[in-house]
């Protein structure tokens, strides 16, 4: 907050940044749950991923004699129901909540988001026009996307 954040979003399941975002009168992101009650003039929303999707296919799949343990990856997103967004809060302006629904009904259908040109945090290509990046360039990133401050640790 002191370098000049707008909003604060963690990937940890812990109300601490979206107190301390409220504490100092900033905006925050939860993470996996509906944080409102721990920051009521803080929190805005948090991607939440509904493992009940998940459990249910795989016991589906035992039921119908799956012993195939390894490789069973899940990388569904909002078209099947394992991700979605927290209620959004009061905090969010209805102009804003209308752009969120009109984008999150695009991404059910068309989850192309990580589609070149990207460019890294300073400027250069790091993903061609029309390329795009598979689940294992994702998981593997090591760089932030133009417009991200901050640094990966070495």
């Amino acid at each position: 907050m002191d370098a000049g954040c707008d909003i604060i979003a963690t990937g940890a399941d812990s109300p601490a940044s979206m107190q301390a975002a409220e504490k100092r009168g900033f905006y925050s992101f939860g993470y996996d749950s509906d944080g409102r009650a721990f920051a009521p003039k803080s929190f805005l929303t948090a991607p939440i991923w509904d493992w009940s999707v998940i459990y249910n296919d795989i016991i589906g799949k035992l039921k119908e004699g799956f012993t195939d343990w390894e490789n069973l990856d899940y990388w569904d997103g909002l078209e099947s129901g394992i991700v979605r967004l927290a209620p959004l809060s009061h905090l969010v302006p209805e102009d804003v909540r209308k752009l969120i629904d009109a984008r999150t009904e695009k991404l059910k259908k068309d989850d192309n988001i990580f589609v070149g040109p990207i460019k890294d945090q300073s400027g250069a290509i790091k993903v061609e026009e029309g390329v795009k990046l598979t689940d294992k360039e994702l998981l593997n990133m090591m760089w932030f996307v133009e417009g991200v401050v901050g640094t990966i640790p070495k």
